[in-house]
């Protein structure tokens, strides 16, 4: 009888391990160890620890960018699909907090080659950046430039929360600076503001 694959194991060990210890911190050693595994095993799933990390990356990375894409394509106002994005990305941070601190914080000066045609959560942001300024509720400017602040907007709290002393536990335990946070995503794109 064959043994189940430990891919999955060694998935979840290396998301944690990476989200903890950063891509250079984690070691071959302790994705094993945290996986219950031997480094062999690692080999047998994946060439190498980029090989493991890029397959991690892009699977949380395209699970993002697709909720994202899908609240950008409802029938509601842009300042309202701009405002239900920064819910999503708080309740993704909350849900799979390992996942979103690899994918989008640990991990930009490690961006491996990925696919040409990947797609990033600022691509879907800029989309609706341009929307907004076409129906006149963003304010005008290179509309990159825009969806970026915008996101930054909802990435600095969640940065600021994980350095000490931080306040990681009253960001991810409640709700109550969600609405703090949208309302500055908001402020800094709206055409209201200039």
């Amino acid at each position: 009888m064959p043994r189940p694959s430990q891919k999955q194991k060694i998935m979840s060990a290396a998301l944690s391990c990476f989200a903890e210890k950063g891509y250079d911190g984690a070691s071959n050693k302790d994705i094993a160890m945290a996986s219950g595994t031997s480094e062999a095993a690692l080999y047998r799933h994946f060439e190498s620890k980029e090989d493991l990390a890029k397959s991690l990356h892009m699977h949380y990375l395209n699970m993002l960018v697709s909720k994202i894409e899908e609240t950008a394509v409802s029938r509601r106002p842009t300042l309202e699909k701009l405002r239900d994005i920064v819910t999503l990305m708080l309740d993704s941070y909350r849900e799979e907090t390992s996942a979103f601190r690899f994918v989008l914080l640990n991990v930009h000066e490690h961006m491996w080659k990925l696919p040409r045609k990947t797609r990033y959560p600022v691509d879907t942001i800029e989309t609706l950046i341009v929307e907004g300024q076409r129906s006149g509720v963003v304010r005008g400017g290179d509309s990159r430039i825009l969806a970026s602040v915008f996101l930054g907007c909802i990435l600095r709290p969640i940065l600021a929360s994980l350095a000490p002393p931080g306040f990681a536990p009253v960001l991810v335990k409640n709700r109550r600076h969600d609405k703090t946070i949208a309302e500055a995503a908001i402020a800094a794109v709206s055409a209201a503001t200039k």
